[in-house]
């Protein structure tokens, strides 16, 4: 947990923490004077806070998304998108145009999740995803987040699950959780059940069961996207430990059982490689977050995990003449150990208020690969380990300025047993300015912030690895690919400026009302930027041979603007967001594939029956873009832009039961979305039910 709050609390306190987290509404109190005050959700790692840009995605809009896969997760934040892979149970997650293993950290409960390790290149780094549990997601964009290490080129995402205060009822000491949804497009179910105790005044502990189960669906055109489907068996355990008034210790596991027809990337293999191939994935993380805060002015924040993903993929059948035969296996297994630890040390003199975080952090993942072909296998393995320290002070001057500089000195080393071995370091300065200046007038709510961060992505294990060499047959042509290492390879370092207005407002318009504006523009200037490169390239008949070699390409530079709405009344609502994002290679002038095109949302809806009822319209909007090179193992593809629209309600029973309906692409519109290679589902409805107990 993060101190954001004064250290002395009580249990009563962390509960009421941990309800409004879960609630994703704003609580209300009464002030003084009678008149309802706010409290905004609380950011779950408040080392970068609203202030720096971090975002939360919770209770009531998680609930709204019904998200089964993580494109669908982000549909409603700028900067932020989903690429989906296979099925409907893992994607990869682009920030800014930045995307891929080591770029983007993500963790679920403090457990990483980034640097699980595919065959294919650079362009996907699979995040095994599931939904249920989830009570919030925070969003860190771009390298703000290098107080967290290595991969804040990017930035970061916080997954965070149910604590058990999210179901205990106090009176009773002790509550449950029964959940249980489908949609009609694949078609598929889920369901899953969750309890929790109060074992004593100090101890609390919950348990919880899911499972999806989903085939393949189908597109607007009413074609089956084959090998669409997945099976998912999720848990979750958790125990809560106060020892004192200042201190919480939690300690939680994770478990994921992921099935799919598929290659290990794409869904469709059978389309793309001519084959199929099945897939069994095991996801675990066990993870210890804890918090003391001995004195008013000291707080010490520590957190460890420990996560696995296992992956093994064995070749079913062929088609179309693939060289590969029934039995062949690759078993692709990381391990990574990790965690962070800080304190914070409050104190002021005059006006000026002082906010101070010292700390560090270390994550170490060991790949082991094993790959069978023939009857003969082969075996490649190798660490990275990143880890480094940092210190930086949040200062408040009154109401009117927060300055908030930082600096990280960041480690890396790299090595594998089959290829090239890279380390290095990087000092990572940041600072950021917000301004209030309207406070007390119309215009109250109004922050200008002004900021620059310097990010790192250390290069990751599968980008060392020698004398791979692939084959594929699509179409009768025969493509083979030999990738070389690079022992040169270097760290990709980011420059990124952000400048930008929000304003948060209650009683905008009217007593009842509250509007939230956001506009950011920012710039990321990267050097050494880490991509695939075509070496050689040779034609013989029907036969291409293709040399390849991760390199440090040079320079390119992301720059785009962000701007979100949204306005409440509690009659009716409304609002959007825009991301417009460009890309280019400074060393060639073309446009950067990573680098998502033109997209927005709208929405609006009303209240109805003293706001038990939601109902509301919903339009998703993105333009085409034409792929540059090669990516994904695709030449030269692309694909339109299309305007889809949904409808979404909620019905709020009473204080035990809610249900939630969804209708994707109502106009059951035929789209596919840029860098994905398959299309997305057509008109798709979704119910989903949920009773507290």
């Amino acid at each position: 947990m993060r101190s954001v709050f004064k250290p002395a609390f009580t249990r009563t306190a962390l509960c009421a923490l941990s309800v409004l987290l879960a609630s994703g509404a704003n609580i209300q109190a009464l002030a003084e004077d009678g008149a309802l005050i706010v409290v905004e959700p609380i950011v779950v790692e408040g080392l970068v806070t609203a202030t720096e840009g971090a975002t939360t995605i919770t209770g009531e809009n998680l609930r709204r998304e019904q998200s089964t896969t993580i494109d669908e997760l982000f549909r409603n934040t700028p900067g932020v998108e989903g690429l989906q892979g296979p099925g409907r149970q893992f994607g990869d997650v682009n920030i800014r145009g930045v995307d891929g293993a080591g770029a983007v950290v993500v963790s679920v409960d403090s457990a990483e999740k980034n640097n699980v390790e595919v065959k294919h290149g650079i362009a996907f780094n699979p995040i095994f995803f599931n939904a249920d549990f989830l009570k919030s997601v925070t969003v860190v964009k771009g390298a703000v987040s290098n107080v967290y290490g290595a991969g804040s080129i990017g930035g970061k995402i916080v997954l965070e699950t149910i604590d058990p205060a999210d179901l205990i009822d106090p009176e009773r000491g002790y509550g449950a959780q029964v959940g249980f949804g489908g949609e009609s497009n694949g078609p598929g179910f889920s369901g899953l059940t969750a309890g929790a105790v109060q074992v004593s005044d100090r101890v609390s502990v919950l348990g919880g069961l899911s499972y999806r189960d989903y085939d393949s669906y189908k597109d607007g055109d009413g074609e089956e996207v084959l090998n669409s489907g997945s099976e998912i068996v999720g848990g979750l355990a958790k125990a809560v430990f106060t020892p004192t008034d200042d201190s919480y210790i939690e300690v939680a596991y994770n478990y994921g059982g992921h099935e799919y027809i598929g290659s290990n990337v794409f869904g469709r293999a059978n389309f793309r490689q001519d084959a199929d191939y099945d897939n069994a994935v095991t996801d675990q993380s066990v993870t210890w977050q804890s918090f003391y805060g001995p004195l008013d002015w000291l707080s010490f924040d520590v957190s460890a995990f420990y996560s696995v993903t296992d992956h093994d993929e064995e070749f079913l059948r062929a088609r179309a003449g693939s060289r590969a035969q029934p039995g062949d296996f690759d078993n692709r297994k990381t391990d990574s150990y990790g965690g962070t630890g800080y304190s914070t040390m409050l104190f002021s003199h005059g006006d000026v208020k002082h906010s101070v975080d010292v700390g560090g952090s270390l994550s170490l993942s060991q790949l082991d690969v094993t790959t069978e072909t023939g009857g003969t296998p082969t075996e490649t393995a190798g660490d990275r380990l990143v880890y480094g320290a940092f210190v930086q002070d949040r200062i408040h001057y009154g109401d009117l300025l927060e300055v908030i500089p930082g600096l990280r000195y960041e480690r890396y080393d790299v090595k594998t047993d089959n290829g090239a071995d890279s380390s290095g370091g990087e000092l990572l300065p940041k600072v950021t300015v917000a301004v209030r200046p309207f406070e007390g007038s119309a215009l109250g709510g109004t922050q200008i912030h002004g900021s620059y961060a310097r990010g790192l992505r250390a290069p990751r294990l599968q980008e060392l690895t020698t004398d791979e060499q692939s084959s594929r047959v699509r179409g009768g042509q025969t493509t083979i690919t030999n990738t070389l290492a690079n022992p040169g390879l270097e760290a990709e370092l980011s420059d990124q400026f952000e400048v930008g207005v929000r304003f948060n407002r209650a009683k905008a318009f009217t007593d009842d009302d509250r509007l939230r504006l956001s506009v950011v523009g920012f710039r990321n200037n990267i050097s050494d930027r880490i991509e695939e490169v075509t070496v050689n390239s040779v034609q013989d008949g029907n036969t291409t041979t293709l040399t390849e070699q991760i390199q440090n390409i040079g320079e390119a530079t992301i720059q785009g603007l962000e701007a979100s709405a949204d306005y409440d009344t509690g009659t009716f609502f409304l609002g959007g967001t825009l991301t417009a994002t460009s890309g280019e290679n400074e060393e060639t002038g073309e446009d950067l594939n990573s680098v998502r095109p033109l997209s927005g949302t709208l929405y609006g809806g009303l209240y109805f029956l003293k706001k038990r009822l939601r109902v509301g319209l919903e339009g998703e909007f993105f333009k085409g873009k034409n792929e540059v090179g090669q990516n994904q193992g695709v030449i030269g593809d692309s694909s339109a832009g299309a305007s889809l629209f949904n409808l979404f309600a909620a019905y709020r029973h009473n204080d035990w039961m809610t249900v939630d309906a969804r209708i994707n692409n109502v106009f059951d519109r035929q789209h596919r979305k840029f860098d994905q290679i398959d299309p997305g589902a057509g008109l798709n409805g979704k119910l989903s039910v949920r009773i507290d107990f």
